[in-house]
């Protein structure tokens, strides 16, 4: 799943330089072109952070089941 949000954060970038190239040759006003830039930048930053989260997740998940599994069961 990270490797998707991966390309999905690249392309954010790669849209973001589009929309200067597209206002640059006047396709779009430069109104419309910061609105869509500052959209995609709220959108990076909302992929990166649920990336960190899965990150974290998985960090956790491994430490708990690692623990686990390293526990000796207690002599009665």
């Amino acid at each position: 799943m990270l490797s998707y949000l991966n390309i999905s954060y690249g392309s954010c970038g790669e849209v973001k330089s589009m929309l200067y190239v597209a206002e640059d040759l006047g396709y779009i006003n430069i109104e419309t072109a910061k609105s869509l830039r500052e959209r995609c930048t709220d959108i990076s930053i909302k992929i990166a952070s649920f990336m960190s989260r899965l990150r974290n997740y998985d960090i956790n998940k491994n430490n708990k089941t690692n623990s686990e599994a390293n526990q000796q069961p207690k002599a009665n």
